[in-house]
């Protein structure tokens, strides 16, 4: 019987102690709960946290903005796809602010003029009487030729011209101190450009309009320009034509490539006269 009870006794502690673990276990899960409950019900304020020393703003340094190394007002340019190249097995690609300057000039100059008003005074002459009585109500009549017709009308003062736009407005037929240099003079109003011209018996031009012809290389066809700013297209390039020198029929044009733009001289008959690489974008029409 004793050894009965020695061989239960034996066998029940590993029970006995398991049984002793878990309740301990279950103790301190229950007491854990309990203080993550409390910490629900009495949250710690940030004083007791941190302590009762905090930092003033002000007292904070703020580190300067670190400028970009192309300037603080310079973008990205997400539109102008890169120039892509093969070279043997591999390809290069190239920015467009990154390539070099390459002006491409398609055109040659033909010629360089101002630009002839269309009416020329031709003469004057006094009205002619017919028994007495006057013709075209007295005065003088007027001789103007037609640049695009090629013929000459007679006209007098207060008389309209629609098929070019403009009204005779006075004639002077000597200075106030009767000079006769650059006189007679007669004034025309054209309604076109909004101002008076002068004619004399020396040839008009328009004043900063020109006749300015230039030849295509792409398809051989003639380009047409009148003032300086105006822009046209060769092919795929796209060109200004900004100072035009009259004296020695020469032509500043300028060329826009990514971001800059280049200028470049046309004379007739001559060859090409770029800018060097540091003028590009200066001496430019505002």
């Amino acid at each position: 019987m004793i050894k009965t009870s020695k061989i239960f006794i034996l066998i029940s502690l590993p029970w006995i102690a398991a049984g002793i673990n878990f309740s301990m276990e279950s103790k301190h899960s229950i007491a854990d709960d309990e203080n993550r409950r409390g910490d629900f019900q009495n949250p710690k304020t940030r004083g007791e946290i941190i302590g009762y020393e905090a930092i003033a703003i002000e007292d904070a340094l703020w580190e300067e903005p670190k400028i970009a190394e192309k300037g603080e007002n310079w973008t990205f340019d997400l539109f102008t796809s890169p120039t892509i190249t093969r070279e043997g097995d591999k390809f290069l690609a190239t920015w467009p602010w990154l390539k070099e300057r390459q002006i491409t000039i398609n055109f040659d100059v033909i010629s360089i003029e101002k630009k002839v008003y269309p009416l020329q005074f031709g003469g004057y002459f006094s009205a002619p009487t017919v028994e007495g009585i006057p013709w075209v109500d007295g005065g003088y009549v007027f001789m103007l030729r037609d640049g695009n017709t090629r013929k000459t009308m007679t006209v007098k003062l207060g008389q309209k011209i629609g098929s070019h736009g403009v009204e005779v407005r006075n004639f002077k037929e000597k200075g106030p101190n009767g000079e006769i240099v650059s006189y007679p003079q007669l004034t025309l109003f054209d309604s076109k450009i909004n101002r008076e011209i002068i004619l004399t018996p020396m040839l008009q031009y328009y004043d900063g309009l020109w006749d300015i012809k230039l030849r295509s290389k792409v398809d051989n066809g003639e380009i047409l320009l009148s003032h300086g700013g105006e822009n046209f297209s060769v092919g795929e390039e796209i060109y200004t034509l900004e100072n035009i020198n009259l004296k020695e029929k020469s032509l500043e044009f300028s060329q826009k490539m990514g971001k800059d733009n280049y200028t470049f001289f046309r004379s007739i008959g001559d060859g090409e006269k770029a800018d060097p690489p540091d003028n590009k974008g200066k001496n430019l029409i505002k």
